[in-house]
């Protein structure tokens, strides 16, 4: 069962990504550019949901996706900004629904 969306996080539904009043499409310049400037989102897919989080690190900054199942953390790698794709996004969120068991 997916969780209540926060209505202040930003969200990725199919191939946009939607906050406050604006939409940027997945795979474009703004997308990049829209990850640089943000530290989180939620991505709503038939793959699976999960809560992403831009974490810095020594070496750079670095995307992460979280799904909780019955009490557990699953944590998975999303890359860079430059690396998240629709295609990784979908990848990510397949795993992380095989992992969680769902």
């Amino acid at each position: 069962m997916a969780r209540g969306e926060n209505a202040a996080t930003p969200t990725v539904k199919s191939s946009w990504l939607y906050w406050e009043h604006e939409a940027v499409q997945l795979d474009t310049p703004a997308w990049v550019a829209w990850l640089k400037e943000h530290t989180t989102f939620y991505l709503e897919a038939d793959e699976g949901t999960f809560t992403a989080r831009r974490e810095k690190r020594w070496d750079g900054q670095f995307w992460y996706a979280y799904r909780r199942h019955q009490g557990k953390l699953h944590k998975a790698y999303l890359g860079k900004a430059e690396d998240i794709t629709k295609e990784r996004l979908l990848s990510v969120a397949s795993k992380l629904t095989e992992k969680a068991g769902a």
